[in-house]
C-alpha cells in the first residue's frame, strides 16, 4: 500500500499547487505592488461590457470585449472574453476566452500591467492604464503581427488598489466546496485503495475487503454507548453501575468490570509481545544472502565459460590463417603454371594469324588445351574453396562447450552443424557476411505484408482509432501553423476545424475511461521489481485522473456541468499530463541504466560512451519510447507556460508521438515489456 499511498500524495499536493496558483480573469494580486479588481468593469448579463470598437488604423473588422465575465455575439463568439465582428456584423471570430486569462504585472516601474488571452493560433494583449476618471474606456490598438491583437483599458480600476471586488463576483470555488470535494476524493481513493489492497495482497473476499470493516461496523455501537453514558450521567440517573463483563461474562459492578479489564489488558500485552517478536522475525527473513552465493557462482561459471570459448575462437582463427596462407600459396603457384602455359598458347596464336593460316590438327589441339585449362580452374576451385578439408569446423569434440559444466548444460541446436554458427561448413565461403545484425528485420519488413483483416481489426479498437485521430489532429495543427504563420495563407481555417473535430471525437471516446485505469493499478503490485511496479501504478492513476478531468470539462463544454471556473480544471488536466510523461521518462531512464548494466557485464573493458550509445540504439522498443515520451513532454509545458508555446513545434511533437505510438500498438514487438 506504500505505493498507493505515495501516488495519493503527490496527487494531492499537486492539484493543491494548481489551485494556488492558477490565474483569475478577475482579480490579480502582487505582493509588491498591490491587488488589482476589474470585476465592476464587466456586464453580468452575457452582453460585452466594451461592444463594437474600431481600431484607430483603418480596418475592416471591429471588436467587443468583456472584463472577468464571458458573453456571446453573433454565431460563433459563444463564452467569449474578445470577439472579432465585421462591419456588417455578419461574420464574428473568437479571439480568446475567460479562462486563458493570463496576468502580468510589468516588467518594472512606468511599465503598465496586462492581460492576455489565447484561442487557437489567436493571441490578445489587454493593458491596464491608470486614469482617474470614473468611466472606462477600451481603445482597440489593431493586429500586428497576424493573429496578435492589441487592446488599452483605461481606467481607475487599472490601477494597483483601485477598485474593490464587486458583491457576488470572483469566478471560482469556495474554500469550503473546495474541501467537501478534496474530502470526497481522499473517501473515494481510500475505499478503492484498501479494498484492491484487501483483495489482492491479503487474499480477501465478500465484506472482508472493506477497509477496517470490524471498526465501521463498530463505530455506531460505540457513539450510542457514549451518547448513553454522558445523557445518564448528566441526568443523574445512574444506570451503568452494573454491566456485563467482558472477562467473565456476568453482570457484575464497575470496580470489579475493572479489575477483570486489567486482567485482559494484560493478557493482550502478552499476545501483543508475541506478535511483535513474529513481525521481526517475518521482516527479518530473507534470501539475499543464498541469491547472492548463488550469482558468484553463476559468474564464475560464466567466466569460466568465456575463457574456454575464447581457446575456442584463438585456436579456430590460427587454423583459419593457415588454411588462409596455404591456400593464397597455392593459389599463385597455380596462376604462374597457368600463365607460362597461356604465353605458349597465346604466341602460337600469333604465329598462326601472322602467317594468315592454320590446320585441323592445330584447332583441335587448340580446343584440347581449353578445355583442359577450363578443367583444371575447376578443379582447383573444388579442392580450395568446395572441400571440408580447410573449413571443416565441425569438430564436436573440441568446438563444443563442456557437458558437464554448471549451472546450464549445453546442447547443439542441430546434429551436423556448428556450435556457434548456423551457418553449415559448405556454405562458409559464400555466407561469410551472413551474420549482420540489421539483414533479417530488414528482410522480414520487406517480405511482411498488411492484410485487410489486420487493418479492420485494428480499426476497431478503440485504442487503434484514438491513436489514427490523434496523428490526424496534431497534423492538422502543425499544417494549420504552416499555412498561416509562415505562408500567410488566411483561409486556412480547414485545418483548425479538422483539429477541433479531431480533439471533440477523441474526448467523446474517451468518456468514463478513468475507471479502466483501476485495473492498472491493481496489475502493478504483482511487479516485482518495487520501483518499477511504483512507476507504473503512478502512471495509471495519472492516466485515470487525465481521464476524469477531460470527462468534466467536456461536460462542461455540452453545458451538461456548470464549472464556474473551467480554467483551473483545465491546469489539473495538464499537471497531471506532465506527471504522467514524467514518470513515463523516469521508467525509460531505469531501463536504459538496466541495458548499460548488463552491457558493461559482458564487456568490462568497454565502457565508453559510443558503446552505451549503440546498446541504447540496440534496444529498438526502448528508442522508440524515449523518443515517443520526449515528444509528449513538450505540449503540457507548452500549455502550462514553463517553455514558450509554439502551435508548430507542438503539432510536430504531437504527429511524432502519435506515429510511434500508433507502431507500438500494431506491433507489440515494438511495445516496453512489464
Amino acid at each position: 500500500m506504500s505505493r498507493v499511498t505515495n501516488c495519493i500524495v503527490v496527487i494531492f499536493v499537486s492539484v493543491l499547487f494548481s489551485v494556488i496558483s492558477s490565474d483569475d480573469p478577475c482579480r490579480f494580486e502582487s505582493k509588491e505592488k498591490g491587488v488589482i479588481d476589474i470585476s465592476s468593469l464587466a456586464n453580468k448579463d452575457g452582453k460585452a461590457a466594451f461592444p463594437d470598437e474600431t481600431p484607430s488604423v483603418g480596418s475592416n473588422f471591429i471588436y467587443s470585449y468583456n472584463p472577468c465575465k464571458p458573453f456571446s455575439e453573433g454565431d460563433t463568439c459563444k463564452n467569449v472574453a474578445v470577439c472579432q465582428v465585421s462591419k456588417d456584423k455578419t461574420l464574428t471570430f473568437i479571439l480568446g476566452k475567460q479562462d486563458s486569462a493570463k496576468w502580468n504585472a510589468g516588467a518594472g516601474a512606468g511599465t503598465n500591467p496586462t492581460i492576455e488571452y489565447t484561442f487557437e493560433l489567436k493571441h490578445v494583449t489587454v493593458e491596464l492604464e491608470c486614469t482617474d476618471s470614473a468611466t472606462a474606456e477600451l481603445l482597440a490598438l489593431g493586429e500586428s503581427p497576424i493573429n496578435n491583437y492589441k487592446f488599452r483599458l483605461q481606467s481607475k480600476c487599472a490601477c494597483w488598489n483601485g477598485c474593490k471586488a464587486a458583491s457576488g463576483s470572483g469566478g471560482g470555488l469556495s474554500g469550503g466546496l473546495v474541501f467537501i470535494i478534496i474530502l470526497l476524493v481522499l473517501a473515494v481513493v481510500y475505499i478503492i485503495g484498501f479494498a484492491a489492497y484487501n483483495k489482492v495482497r491479503l487474499q480477501r473476499s465478500g465484506l472482508d475487503v472493506l477497509p477496517h470493516r470490524t471498526f465501521w461496523v463498530a463505530l455506531p455501537v460505540y457513539a450510542r454507548d457514549g451518547v448513553t453514558y454522558i445523557f445518564r450521567r448528566a441526568t443523574g440517573k445512574g444506570g451503568l453501575e452494573y454491566t456485563v463483563c467482558l472477562h467473565c461474562k456476568q453482570q457484575l459492578c464497575v470496580e470489579h468490570i475493572l479489575q477483570h479489564n486489567e486482567e485482559l489488558i494484560r493478557q493482550a500485552h502478552v499476545y501483543c509481545n508475541q506478535f511483535n517478536e513474529l513481525t521481526q522475525q517475518i521482516e527479518s527473513l530473507s534470501f539475499e544472502q543464498e541469491f547472492t552465493l548463488a550469482e558468484e557462482h553463476l559468474n564464475i561459471w560464466m567466466d569460466k565459460q568465456m575463457k574456454q570459448l575464447n581457446e575456442i575462437y584463438q585456436q579456430r582463427l590460427f587454423e583459419l590463417t593457415e588454411t588462409h596462407l596455404t591456400i593464397n600459396k597455392n593459389l599463385a603457384h597455380f596462376k604462374q603454371t597457368q600463365r607460362n602455359r597461356l604465353e605458349d598458347i597465346e604466341q602460337r596464336l600469333i604465329n598462326s594469324k601472322s602467317n594468315k593460316q592454320i590446320s585441323i590438327e592445330q584447332l583441335h589441339q587448340l580446343k584440347t588445351i581449353v578445355e583442359q585449362l577450363q578443367e583444371e580452374l575447376h578443379q582447383f576451385q573444388i579442392d580450395h574453396f568446395k572441400n571440408d578439408r580447410y573449413l571443416d569446423y565441425d569438430n564436436t569434440q573440441n568446438s563444443r562447450l563442456n557437458a558437464d559444466a554448471k549451472p546450464f548444460e549445453y546442447v547443439p541446436k542441430k546434429e551436423q552443424s556448428n556450435s556457434f554458427s548456423s551457418v553449415q561448413p559448405d556454405d562458409f565461403p559464400n555466407r561469410l557476411f551472413d551474420g549482420c545484425a540489421f539483414v533479417t528485420p530488414i528482410h522480414q519488413m520487406s517480405n511482411s505484408k498488411i492484410s485487410l483483416d489486420e487493418i479492420i481489426r485494428f480499426t476497431s479498437r478503440t485504442a487503434g482509432r484514438d491513436k489514427i485521430y490523434r496523428t490526424i489532429q496534431y497534423a492538422s495543427r502543425f499544417l494549420a501553423w504552416y499555412y498561416i504563420k509562415k505562408r500567410g495563407v488566411v483561409n486556412g481555417e480547414l485545418f483548425q476545424n479538422v483539429e477541433s473535430m479531431m480533439s471533440l471525437t477523441r474526448k467523446g471516446m474517451r468518456l468514463g475511461r478513468f475507471v479502466d485505469y483501476v485495473k492498472n493499478v491493481l496489475e502493478s503490485f504483482h511487479i516485482r521489481n518495487k520501483r518499477i511496479g511504483t512507476l507504473f501504478g503512478l502512471i495509471a492513476v495519472c492516466q485515470g485522473l487525465f481521464m476524469f478531468f477531460d470527462n468534466i470539462l467536456l461536460l462542461h463544454r455540452f453545458k451538461i456541468l456548470h464549472l464556474t471556473n473551467a480554467q483551473r480544471f483545465q491546469q489539473y488536466l495538464y499537471q497531471v499530463w506532465l506527471l504522467w510523461v514524467s514518470c513515463a521518462l523516469t521508467r525509460d531512464y531505469y531501463e536504459i541504466q538496466a541495458s548499460f548494466h548488463i552491457g558493461q557485464y559482458h564487456q568490462k573493458q568497454d565502457k565508453s560512451l559510443m558503446r552505451q550509445a549503440n546498446l541504447f540504439w540496440a534496444n529498438k522498443p526502448l528508442v522508440i519510447d524515449t523518443i515517443k515520451n520526449l515528444c509528449d513532454l513538450y505540449i503540457p509545458l507548452s500549455n502550462l507556460n514553463v517553455v514558450r508555446a509554439n502551435p508548430g513545434l507542438q503539432g510536430f511533437a504531437g504527429t511524432v508521438s502519435s506515429l510511434l505510438g500508433l507502431l507500438q500498438l500494431w506491433d507489440k514487438s515494438y511495445q516496453l515489456s512489464s
